[in-house]
């Protein structure tokens, strides 16, 4: 198929996807509401058909522009988000995380629709080596688990403090048990770290040099949210950390992440252009 008719499809793809993740986003919230019952199987085959569109669009938009397009800030947010949703669509067949397709999906969808934009401006692409691939992979991994785990972390915050004021609202009848939550965002936690850890090796390892001045604002602020997880981990193992202080070295580590990677990604695409 002729690159140009491809790209043509780009809108279509992008529609069908953005109404998916509403439908899945609607269907959740009639399941939080206590309208319906939750089915996994529906929901999981929407979560399925919405983030293989978006995938389509993603390697559409930046293999198939009929004009030359640079990987912009804005493309680099949608593909975290899609990796993000992807995350937890799987683990929904097998963990109670539905909840937090209510804060992905609006996401996604808005950066399907940022991808129908090119900006006109970013980082140019470049020829990857098969091990420095195997790096950025990890990392985007790792980047993508982290962002579930932070939304994980807002459920966890949010249900603690509801909790502890003897609120008994619908959003706490929703949710699993706080025990379970605060599993559940250790063990993404943990992903992200194991993610991170390889992210950050095989950086030092086959990256031409780590703390050069491209990397040096990203490798900084991303051993800093390694060392906050690890933090988190040890707390947690050691001395019992919950909710409260779990949910906010978790976002934390996030934070850092973004400052990492989004900072410098519009470091060079506008600052230093």
């Amino acid at each position: 198929m002729p690159t140009t008719t491809l790209y043509s499809w780009l809108p279509a793809f992008g529609a069908i996807s953005t109404t998916f993740y509403a439908l899945g986003l609607a269907l959740q919230l009639a399941v939080l509401s206590g309208k319906i019952s939750q089915n996994r199987f529906a929901s999981g085959l929407i979560g399925i058909a919405a983030t293989a569109l978006h995938g389509a669009c993603i390697w559409i938009a930046l293999s198939f522009s009929p004009t030359e397009r640079t990987i912009a800030l804005l493309d680099s947010i949608s593909a975290i988000a899609f990796l993000s949703s992807v995350l937890i669509v799987v683990m929904a067949f097998f963990r109670p995380v539905h909840n937090l397709k209510i804060l992905i999906y609006p996401v996604s969808a808005v950066t399907v629709i940022v991808l129908l934009f090119p900006s006109g401006a970013g980082t140019p692409g470049i020829h990857l080596g098969t091990a420095v691939i195997w790096h950025v992979g990890f990392a985007v991994l790792g980047y993508a688990l982290m962002t579930v785990a932070a939304l994980q972390a807002s459920l966890v915050y949010l249900q603690h403090a509801q909790l502890k004021t003897r609120t008994n609202n619908r959003l706490i009848r929703a949710l699993p048990p706080l025990l379970l939550m605060e599993r559940l965002l250790i063990q993404m936690v943990t992903g992200a770290a194991i993610f991170l850890t390889l992210a950050i090796l095989t950086g030092f390892v086959f990256a031409d040099n780590f703390f050069a001045q491209k990397l040096l604002h990203k490798s900084v602020f991303t051993i800093a949210a390694w060392a906050v997880c690890i933090m988190l981990l040890l707390g947690r193992f050691f001395w019992g950390w919950r909710a409260k202080t779990a949910a906010v070295y978790t976002v934390s580590a996030l934070g850092l992440l973004m400052l990492g990677f989004l900072g410098s990604k519009l470091a060079l695409q506008y600052l230093l252009a």
